[in-house]
């Protein structure tokens, strides 16, 4: 479904991407992990369309998406979920909702909203007890849960997320990453950055491992829990230990 071929980009003389090559079946969690630094978040961006590669091809159900604006990746069904939440904050938690149903047309939004917005609650039902509520005034978990929803409102077929557990309470992390994976037994394939790979690991059918702006490692969460370099870098061995009994 989702190609990455031989992507480099950078900032001005800075490179943060050296032939980045990946690829994302559909239906499959991906997930990418690395330390902080090692050029996912950059990654996603040019798979959405934020930014553009001095070379290589994003290719998205057999159409390459490089000079794509990001309204048109998510037109195409790819949404992003950035890191850090960045939902918009002096507009309501339905305001914001209803934003991420930009891509639909507008005979589409009439017929398909309220059935979109139904759902966005049944995942997420304290968002709909704050549906009033100034999106800037949630809680950090909250303000996860809300641009999570927000991209469900697009009603894609791949997501794109980029840190969903960062800076959140460990019973707010298990909530989201359940939803996660109701997203995957729905049909949804995701493309995952999350710094902890105990997390990604869990959820994923796959893994990348990011150094330095290359992908140096690449396989199953099992295969991965052979090297003791992964172990030692992201893991630890009582991760490794866990999976073993």
């Amino acid at each position: 479904m989702l190609k990455v071929i031989s992507i480099t980009a950078g900032f001005g003389r800075l490179t943060v991407l050296r032939n980045i090559t990946l690829h994302v079946r559909r239906g499959e969690i991906v997930a990418l992990v690395g330390a902080n630094g090692a050029g996912k978040t950059t990654l996603l961006n040019v798979i959405s369309g934020v930014h553009t590669p001095l070379a290589g091809r994003v290719v998205f159900h057999g159409s390459v998406l490089n000079g794509a604006p990001p309204e048109k990746v998510v037109k195409r069904g790819l949404v992003h979920v950035p890191e850090e939440r960045q939902v918009f904050p002096s507009l309501t938690v339905l305001e914001n909702l209803e934003l991420g149903a930009f891509a639909l047309s507008p005979r589409e939004r009439r017929a398909r909203l309220p059935k979109n917005l139904a759902r966005a609650f049944e995942l997420f039902p304290i968002l709909k007890e704050r549906e009033k509520q100034r999106a800037g005034t949630l809680s950090g978990g909250e303000q996860q849960m809300l641009s999570i929803a927000r991209a469900l409102m697009a009603e894609p077929v791949c997501f794109l997320m980029d840190e969903p557990s960062l800076g959140l309470a460990p019973l707010v992390v298990d909530e989201i990453f359940t939803v996660i994976e109701g997203l995957k037994r729905e049909g949804k394939t995701i493309l995952l950055v999350e710094q902890n790979a105990n997390l990604a690991f869990d959820v994923a059918d796959r893994a990348y491992v990011m150094e330095t702006g290359r992908i140096m490692l690449s396989g199953t969460p099992e295969r991965l829990l052979d090297n003791d370099e992964v172990v030692r870098s992201f893991l630890g061995r009582e991760y490794r230990e866990k999976w073993e009994k």
